[in-house]
């Protein structure tokens, strides 16, 4: 250990400067980061110019009216904001290279930081910070190309069934796999029903896929006219909201894995405004062999034909949210008419 070795001595810096008997001084420090010398991880794209842009205007903003509104007592409030939104991790994740999977996350929550100065001063924030500074999905991403009426057996080998399907896969690497429940969804519909395949991920990692209480929630509503909505109700790991939290829905089907044993879904639907209430779920078909999956009659979800459903999907473990899919943006379908 090195505080048994008699030729160190462990000191802390601040002990080192004062006993230092030869200091020089600096006349110049080069400016530069931890990584190439440079700062083309933090600016120089687009997005990451913007985000640096709105940042600088809310911060001269901030300066302008304290000069005028010295005495208000949530300056100190306000100024907190500002500085939690001058971290440069915000810049990381804007523009290439860096992806963190949670990048429209990263977004929403920089510009909720800056919206705060102004609401906590009292004053109305730029409507520009209402919008997203991200421009793509960063998810791979594929939409229906045509109907499809797959099998509802479980079994990879189905695979041609759901050819024409839309997919999203999820980002992967040693983090993300980590905490995600699945791999890729497949999804599409035919006139009467709505079509899921979830690629269950059973992991290698030290706490297994099935050690975990591993729960999917797909949420839908009817883009055509709106009912009775509620808004969703998962456990999150933080106080901050993530976007779609600010969406309302119509139902909620809840699919559990404990020891990769599969369990009954719950349905639940929103009869009054904000208020969900348990459903039957009769009618609606799951099958767990090595992928999930999940056929759900459109008349269950209240869609006519003609109609657009609305959807997105939230996987948990034991119940605390692990992440949106997409996040983005909500994925829709149309139930075709009848001819």
């Amino acid at each position: 250990m090195i505080e048994n070795d008699e030729t160190l001595e462990t000191v802390l810096i601040s002990d080192y400067i004062r006993e230092d008997k030869h200091k020089k001084s600096l006349k110049k420090i080069f400016s530069g980061s931890w990584i190439d010398k440079t700062f083309q991880f933090w600016i120089g794209e687009p997005e990451k110019n913007k985000a640096w842009a709105y940042l600088k205007k809310t911060k001269d903003d901030f300066d302008n009216y304290v000069k005028e509104n010295s005495s208000n007592p949530n300056i100190n409030k306000a100024k907190r904001e500002l500085l939690i939104a001058e971290g440069s991790d915000w810049f990381w994740w804007y523009g290439e290279p860096n992806n963190s999977g949670q990048d429209f996350v990263f977004d929403y929550m920089f510009r909720e930081r800056l919206k705060n100065v102004y609401i906590i001063l009292g004053i109305n924030y730029p409507e520009y910070l209402d919008k997203t500074l991200i421009t793509t999905i960063e998810v791979p991403f594929r939409h229906p190309k045509r109907n499809i009426t797959p099998r509802m057996d479980g079994l990879n080998r189905s695979f041609d069934d759901w050819y024409n399907s839309g997919s999203l896969s999820m980002l992967d690497g040693p983090v993300f796999r980590e905490n995600k429940n699945v791999d890729k969804i497949n999804f599409g519909c035919d006139e009467n029903n709505i079509y899921f395949r979830l690629h269950v991920n059973k992991g290698s990692g030290e706490i297994s896929f099935v050690d975990r209480i591993n729960q999917f929630y797909i949420y839908t509503r009817n883009a055509s006219r709106v009912g009775s909505r509620a808004y969703i109700r998962l456990i999150s790991k933080t106080d901050n909201p993530y976007p779609i939290l600010l969406e309302k829905f119509e139902h909620e089907l809840a699919l559990t894995l404990v020891k990769d044993t599969l369990y009954p879904p719950r349905l639940t639907a929103v009869l009054h405004p904000n208020m969900w209430t348990l459903d039957n779920p009769e009618g609606i078909t799951i099958v767990y062999e090595d992928v999930i999956d999940v056929c759900i009659p459109f008349d269950k979800l209240g869609i006519e034909p003609g109609e657009t459903v609305e959807f997105f999907m939230a996987n948990t473990d034991s119940g605390v949210k692990n992440t949106y899919i997409p996040q983005e943006i909500l994925l829709s379908m149309t139930r075709v008419l009848r001819t």
